[in-house]
């Protein structure tokens, strides 16, 4: 069982990176147009 896990470990480990640098590569443009329009509906409602 043990070299069953270790055997599972490393394909599991390398699909993460993978997965995470996919998912943040999507959400880096995403982040910022969120964060600004927050920012604008903030001010928006700051100056109402």
């Amino acid at each position: 069982e043990t070299p069953v896990l270790e055997a599972r470990v490393p394909p599991v480990t390398i699909q993460l990176p993978d997965e995470i640098k996919a998912e943040g590569s999507l959400l880096q443009p995403g982040v910022p147009v969120p964060g600004i329009t927050l920012a604008d509906e903030t001010k928006a409602e700051a100056t109402v």
